[in-house]
């Protein structure tokens, strides 16, 4: 339902979106897409114990460019806010609201530019 509603916001703001609900279904939608990403926006808290930072690592790994990044979490600890940095990922705090979304998404594609 919360993946739904993100892809509802995202497309009703004109952006085309891409939805998965793993990181190896993302990377292979990626690969038939066959283009990069503009920006990925991951949940940091993925099914089987896996994270949206792997799930983006392993998108970005695709393309010689590198690909912005949001992680959406309830997370705030230090190694959590650390990891993120280390990888260029924007963080955006849930509950996540639309306000808080576009300007998480702006400053990750200005920083992109």
């Amino acid at each position: 339902m919360v993946l739904e509603s993100l892809e509802a916001i995202l497309t009703e703001w004109g952006y085309q979106t891409l939805t998965a609900a793993s990181a190896d279904e993302a990377v292979a939608r990626v690969r038939e897409l066959n283009r990069r990403p503009d920006i990925l926006i991951a949940d940091y808290r993925l099914r089987d114990g896996h994270t949206g930072t792997e799930a983006i690592l392993a998108v970005r790994a695709l393309f010689n460019h590198p690909v912005p990044g949001l992680i959406l979490t309830g997370e705030t600890d230090l190694t959590f806010l650390h990891e993120c940095a280390g990888h260029d990922l924007g963080i955006a705090h849930k509950p996540v609201m639309p306000l808080q979304l576009g300007r998480a998404l702006d400053q990750q594609l200005n920083a992109a530019a």
